[in-house]
């Protein structure tokens, strides 16, 4: 006999409206967006000292509203995804990956100028990519 087929999306949260997943699907990822820049205010001059901590701190940012967002999809558009793979968005995207970024950036974030990671990573990373396409199209960049 075969197994019983997985919950869907639709046949776990039922009683969730539409209406608020609209308003999930809006708000939710301009939020994160917004409290992450809302941490920029207090001291500019923290985050403008060493270049690479803004880009980093937004990049994580961008990538929670992402996974907000595809989780929301799934449940507005796909309601016969399983459950599981709802849980696992959850699980992986939020608590795993975002919160070991969360962490890592936590300890990241107040070292500074002491901490040259940050800045081969995220500033010479795309150094390395436009210079051969520019190299392709034959236009120089200055750097």
């Amino acid at each position: 006999m075969a197994p019983p087929p997985p919950l869907t999306v639709g046949e776990a949260w039922p009683d969730v409206s539409s209406d608020m997943l609209w308003l999930r699907f809006g708000v939710v990822p301009c939020m994160i967006i917004i409290c992450c820049l809302g941490l920029v205010l207090p001291d500019p001059r923290f985050f403008l000292a060493v270049p690479w901590r803004l880009p980093l701190l937004i990049s994580w940012a961008v990538y929670m509203s992402l996974v907000s967002s595809v989780q929301t999809y799934t449940t507005l558009f796909l309601p016969l995804t399983p459950a599981p793979l709802h849980e696992a968005i959850d699980n992986v995207g939020y608590a795993g990956i975002g919160g070991a970024l969360g962490a890592i950036y936590s300890i990241v974030l107040p070292l500074g100028a002491t901490c040259t990671c940050g800045e081969t990573i995220f500033i010479d990373r795309p150094k390395s990519i436009i210079v051969p396409v520019s190299l392709k199209t034959g236009t120089k960049i200055d750097f």
